[in-house]
């Protein structure tokens, strides 16, 4: 469908089990949210940004989700992914 927004989950590592028990998520990694028409070409630029920088990949995944036109906005450009990907999470 046209226009659908979909999020890209980044799955890249297994949480410390400490940060867990204390509430941390299980996986860290990163969210992006980009419409479905340019999801896979997000992805695979996503992928050559985990290799520049050096951070581990488990899995990437697409689900459909909504998201605000800020959002959308904000996720569209790839230097602001670039900046996510660079500052780690």
């Amino acid at each position: 469908m046209e226009n659908e927004i979909v999020k890209i989950i980044v799955d890249c590592e297994t949480n410390d089990p400490i940060d867990v028990k204390c509430g941390g998520p299980s996986i860290l990694g990163f969210d992006f949210f980009v419409r479905e028409e340019v999801a896979d070409e997000m992805i695979e630029e996503i992928k050559k940004l985990l290799v520049m920088y050096q951070r581990p990949l488990m899995q990437i995944r697409k689900v459909s989700e909504e998201a605000k036109k800020e959002t959308l906005d904000y996720w569209k450009r790839i230097e602001n992914i670039e900046k996510c990907i660079r500052e780690g999470y």
